[in-house]
């Protein structure tokens, strides 16, 4: 297998990137053991703002897992040699110099490597380095050395080379800005600061991004390392401080990200990629500075959502998440010099309402949902659980109001009535040919596109929790976490290919990949301080 990689650092890194994605796949059957080493975050300074680990050896369940869903995933019985080949293809494409897998890592690579930034441009002036465990120093070191002498694209003259000590260590220099070295069993390669950096780190007592509680504690409430392909880390404080004073956002811009950001309660964020029996779940992790306001749970209504809903998605507590927002937008202070609260005051005025009152008030958890697998069925409703009934009823007339508002002409409104409606009414407008429901049934506000889903919605013949596809991806979505968003991909399939995609060539192509999937869900907790996001994509057996 060969990919094609430069001695600058920009390439280097991107490829580097890349590489770490890939090799998962390229060494899972080596017949070598990769062996462990020193965690490659020891060598990555503690304020470095992007991290990315991968671990490129896996053994056990996470390589038959990880071999498994990647054949389905590229619909191949050898996975390994069909991504070797579309490696190969994209390195023929450009005009770097090569790195052989087979030759220049496989004698001497381990099972992980990371790849951190110092500096973050968006030209060629990213600072960083690539880190590698090694099983044998000598062979890593003379790869390494024949990177750094290889030229950027062909034709051009071969970068000098020098050996200089730094803080005790061998380091070699290219004339491109680029460097390299074999510190502890782990070797360095990649802009000659970045190097410096990871040397710097490894001398360190206590100051390398391993020894950092802010990453111990982000990293740790990822998925078990066993399940663990690669975790990325990103410092937001010190990626945004990089941002502000690269001087790409003004002042006024500046202050208001800041401000949002503080009152987040987020400096930091992990995410990782776990390979399990038929599934791939992505893990995103962040240690909260502050305790986070209750928006009430968007998986609460979600289940109780149609059966044959092939998506949905919950709110949490529409009243809550309203006010919570109106709140974080009244800390930003760069807002033109307007306050929130006025402009709404000014806005109740012009609409003859209550915001607050006459609208948000009743409405408690909501979710939407759509269904339908062809034109005659499809469609799909928002359903929000009422606090105060007689609120939400009072409110109907109001509704109507801002509806002829904003609508403008050519929407048309008439009374609503059907099974299981207390109140309601239907809006028809010459830009959507569907009728729209908005009704109040029992203690559930829905504003349904179709007769069939306002039926679905006030009463399904069964809920999402009793579908098969549902609760596999709750399974895998595991501890404890709920789907708050679900979407299953055989109706969907279902629907586009009765549109006539089925005889597409483009589709055809893909048609067996998509086959292969069954659902795609997500789901959040918030505990010991640490907020988790989950999203997991589960295949067919």
């Amino acid at each position: 297998m060969t990919v094609r990689i430069s001695t600058g650092l920009a390439r280097r890194a991107v490829l580097g990137a890349a590489l770490a994605l890939s090799l998962p796949l390229a060494a899972c059957g080596s017949d070598s053991s990769g062996g462990g080493g020193p965690d490659p975050a020891t060598a990555v300074p503690a304020k470095a703002p992007m991290y990315l680990n991968v671990t490129v050896r896996p053994e056990g369940d996470l390589k038959d897992n990880t071999l498994e869903v990647a054949g389905k995933l590229l619909n191949t019985k050898d996975p390994q040699a069909e991504f070797k080949k579309l490696l190969t293809d994209a390195g023929s494409e450009t005009n770097t110099a090569k790195l052989n897998y087979d030759e220049d890592l496989k004698p001497w690579l381990g099972q992980e490597i990371g790849l951190f930034f110092t500096k973050l441009s968006e030209g060629d002036d990213s600072q960083g380095a690539l880190v590698l465990q090694t099983t044998d120093t000598g062979k890593a070191q003379d790869s390494l050395d024949k990177q750094l002498k290889q030229p950027s694209k062909p034709g051009q003259p071969t970068p000098t080379v020098k050996e200089i000590d730094y803080n005790g260590e061998k380091v070699q220099v290219a004339s491109d800005d680029s460097a390299a070295a074999v510190v502890d069993d782990l070797a360095l390669i990649g802009s000659v600061s970045g190097v410096k950096a990871a040397v710097d780190a490894l001398k360190s007592d206590g100051g390398s991004l391993a020894d950092s509680s802010t990453y111990k504690k982000a990293v740790g409430a990822l998925a078990d390392e066993d399940e663990t392909i690669g975790s990325v880390y990103l410092d937001i404080q010190g990626t945004f401080d990089q941002v502000a004073a690269s001087g790409e956002l003004d002042k006024s811009e500046a202050v208001a990200a800041r401000q949002a950001l503080s009152a987040s309660g987020f400096d930091s964020v992990a995410m990782g990629l776990s390979v399990e029996e038929n599934a791939l779940r992505v893990d995103v992790a962040s240690p909260l500075k502050k305790a986070q306001p209750d928006l009430g749970d968007p998986s609460k209504t979600v289940a109780s959502m149609p059966g044959d809903a092939w998506f949905a998605a919950g709110v949490g507590d529409i009243q809550k998440v309203v006010e919570n927002q109106l709140n974080q937008l009244s800390t930003v202070t760069a807002l033109g010099g307007a306050d929130v609260n006025t402009l709404i005051e000014q806005l109740n005025r012009q609409l003859g309402t209550d915001i607050r009152g006459d609208l948000l008030a009743w409405m408690g958890e909501g979710a939407v949902f759509v269904r339908g697998t062809n034109l005659a069925d499809i469609g799909g409703a928002l359903v929000v659980q009422v606090k105060d009934t007689a609120k939400a009823k009072a409110s109907l007339p109001t509704i109507q109001r801002l509806i002829k508002t904003f609508a403008g002409q050519g929407v048309k409104i008439r009374p609503l009535s059907a099974s299981g409606v207390d109140a309601g009414f239907t809006v028809q407008t010459e830009q959507i040919p569907l009728p729209i429901n908005v009704a109040l049934a029992g203690d559930k506000f829905i504003v349904a596109v179709t007769d069939t889903a306002l039926a679905a919605a006030i009463k399904p013949t069964g809920t999402l929790a009793d579908n098969a596809g549902f609760k596999d991806a709750a399974d895998a979505l595991g501890d404890g976490i709920q789907p708050g968003v679900y979407l299953g991909f055989r109706p969907v399939l279902d629907l586009v290919e009765g549109f006539g995609a089925a005889e597409d060539p483009d589709y055809k192509q893909v048609k067996p990949t998509l086959d292969q999937l069954q659902a795609l869900a997500a789901g959040a907790n918030s505990e010991d301080d640490i907020s988790r996001q989950r999203i997991v994509l589960t295949l067919n057996d």
